[in-house]
């Protein structure tokens, strides 16, 4: 909402400059005199906030923010399903002078509600619009006996940055998280084809958070109470799967389960995990570096030519066709456009290129491998290069990543969407590998890198076919290198493959 500039407001968010019983929560129209960190917010003046009254409350213009507030002061149930579209797209309509207009008071508004905290601060700065109805939510909700329930993105739940997670941890008991899987029907918002979580917290209780995964999504008020006696009951199975989740993990902001259909699975990257503490495994960033390469384009400082003009080769595709064996190959090659024809420009670059290559990006459902390993160093556009690797090391993880276990490990960390997941190079690095360096890793080395010999002429089929030889033959290796249960491996596998996003149908729940 933008009145004559310098007067902009934020709408709604305009209720976050006073308390829930009203009072301003600074002196009104006081400039603050900390450059780093606004204190006070100007423009909060009781004229000023009547003036603007009729944009925050349209049913009843007469009412003034204040009184609002008071009448918010009282909630005790708050659904919300806030935008998630860019900030950058604000205003895009508006004359620019009342677009800085605007993007100067969200600045205030966010300097003064973060104050010395960095935590809010790093929320607020997100390039979506959700985090300030995060922070908008816990303030209007009653204190003490508050109940919210939030539509959220499902990979909310297993991004990197869990700051929005820990807060919501830790202003509310997470008591359910509902997560739509049907491959047709992922989102429990209208014009949107995002897996959505619906997340239901509360003020009261330290109890342990049940995830509840639906098969479908309920068509009709007859449907929705069907749905929610079972869910009452526990009775779960004509609907999908549910499994507790213990509260320290929640607080930690591990979210992680809302991210499987099958529960099982998401059990099973704890007994990874922990097998690697006990073992003396390691992220992948404690071994070699992981670094992203895709300003070959994404700055606009290279250009696509062919390999006889080029000075960068490329690993491009990721989905059915580009990388279909584990040895992998370049299928594109770069140049620098002539404004960036620098010597640095391209010893940045060609000091990124590596040998194993990590899906940056890729269809959960089409694509054949994780991770490949190529003949001579190269970058990458869909894919990740590590730096620093010996050849049978690269081999090694390479087998293991794609095993069963090693896309659990990564499916952890997985944004953006399920069906189309991304893994950021800060993502990446989390993941755990067993340790295959030197004398130490020796033996395990020995074994997945023969297993790469034997496999590395096969042609791989896409995920969604399901089991097959290849991938059996790497999941051997890795529970004779690691001395996991074979058939531990292999009933996780069988999940893995049933994983709707994956097989891109849906298939009956396992118990949980």
């Amino acid at each position: 909402y933008a009145p004559p500039p310098p007067l902009a407001r934020l709408g709604s968010l305009e209720l976050l400059t006073a308390h829930r019983d009203g009072s301003p929560r600074a002196a009104a129209d006081k400039q603050a005199t900390n450059k780093k960190r606004q204190t006070d917010l100007p423009g909060v003046s009781t004229r000023d906030a009547k003036l603007h009254a009729e944009n925050i409350n349209n049913a009843d213009a007469a009412v003034g923010i204040g009184d609002l507030r008071e009448r918010l002061a009282k909630t005790s149930l708050c659904i919300s399903n806030p935008p998630y579209s860019n900030s950058a797209k604000e205003a895009k309509n508006l004359r620019s002078e009342v677009r800085n207009a605007l993007q100067q008071r969200k600045t205030h508004l966010r300097n003064f509600i973060a104050g010395n905290n960095d935590g809010i601060q790093r929320i607020l700065e997100s390039p979506s619009l959700s985090p300030w109805f995060t922070i908008l939510m816990n303030e209007l909700v009653d204190s003490k006996v508050g109940v919210v329930a939030r539509v959220m993105p499902t990979t909310v739940c297993t991004a990197i940055d869990n700051e929005k997670r820990k807060y919501l941890a830790g202003h509310f008991n997470i008591r359910k998280i509902i997560t739509l899987h049907d491959p047709k029907k992922p989102n429990w918002s209208a014009d949107t084809d995002i897996p959505e979580s619906l997340v239901i917290m509360t003020r009261q209780g330290q109890e342990d958070t049940e995830f509840i995964s639906l098969a479908q999504y309920p068509r009709n008020a007859e449907e929705v109470q069907e749905l929610y006696s079972c869910i009452l009951s526990g009775n779960l199975e004509s609907w999908g799967a549910r499994c507790l989740w213990p509260l320290n993990r929640i607080q930690e902001g591990d979210w992680s389960p809302a991210s499987w259909f099958h529960p099982e699975l998401a059990r099973a990257f704890y007994e990874i995990d922990d097998l690697a503490k006990k073992t003396g495994w390691m992220r992948l960033s404690d071994g070699w570096t992981i670094q992203t390469t895709r300003e070959i384009v994404g700055k606009q400082k290279w250009q696509w030519c062919n390999s006889q003009g080029a000075i960068v080769s490329v690993t491009k595709g990721s989905g059915e066709s580009a990388q279909t064996r584990i040895s992998g190959s370049i299928d594109a090659w770069a140049k620098p456009t002539p404004e960036y024809d620098s010597i640095q420009t391209i010893d940045n670059l060609q000091k990124k290129a590596g040998i194993l290559h990590i899906a940056n990006t890729q269809n959960a459902g089409s694509a054949r491998l994780f991770a490949v390993v190529l003949e001579t160093p190269a970058v990458g556009y869909a894919w990740t290069p590590v730096q620093n690797i010996e050849i049978d090391e690269a081999k090694a993880i390479a087998v293991w990543l794609n095993s069963t276990l090693g896309r659990i490990a990564a499916r952890r960390w997985a944004s953006r969407h399920l069906s189309w997941p991304l893994w950021q190079p800060k993502a990446l690095s989390q993941i755990v590998v067993p340790d295959v360096r030197g004398d130490a890793g020796k033996s395990m080395r020995q074994i997945l890198a023969q297993a790469f010999q034997d496999t590395q002429k096969i042609t791989v089929p896409q995920y969604r076919h399901g089991a097959c030889p290849v991938r059996g033959q790497w999941d051997r290796a890795v529970a004779e290198a690691t001395g996991i249960s074979q058939h531990k491996i292999g009933k996780w596998s069988e999940l893995l493959h049933k994983e709707p996003t994956i097989a891109q149908t849906m298939q009956p729940a396992e118990p949980a």
